[in-house]
């Protein structure tokens, strides 16, 4: 045997596999699965989100507290004995916040779990931030 037929002859079952087509190579496709539903932000305790804080940055998570001091630019919120700015608002959930959180005060109302997006606080910013706060009904 010469070497262009031995060479050949290693060289064949590659190159049939290269000319089948995608479809054949590959694995069948399984079945239709349902896409699974995204799963509702666990509810935290504030202490929890502050001991992992790194963990949670940039994943929705869902807190209880009081909200106040709403206006044009965000609000605060305050679980537990921290204090979040809230940034980012939509105009619905801002609206709800202006007019029944503007003050400073135990207005009942203000009482309410959020689910919101930790993100890392700019240099000047006195507080920890929670990017797009919704609130939960």
């Amino acid at each position: 045997m010469t070497r262009t037929a031995l060479a050949l002859a290693l060289l064949a079952p590659l190159l049939a596999a290269c000319n089948q087509s995608p479809a054949a190579t590959s694995p069948p496709a399984p079945a239709t699965a349902p896409i699974a539903a995204k799963a509702e932000p666990a509810a935290l305790h504030v202490a929890d989100l502050i001991a992992d804080w790194n963990r949670y940055l940039g994943e929705r998570v869902t807190l209880r507290g009081r909200v106040y001091a709403a206006d044009d630019r965000g609000a605060q919120f305050k679980s537990g004995n921290v204090t979040f700015l809230l940034r980012r608002v939509d105009s619905e959930t801002l609206r709800t916040l202006m007019r029944d959180c503007a003050v400073i005060g135990d207005m009942g109302a203000c009482n309410m779990t959020i689910s919101a997006v930790p993100e890392r606080p700019a240099q000047f910013d006195a507080f920890r931030v929670l990017a797009n706060p919704l609130i939960e009904r």
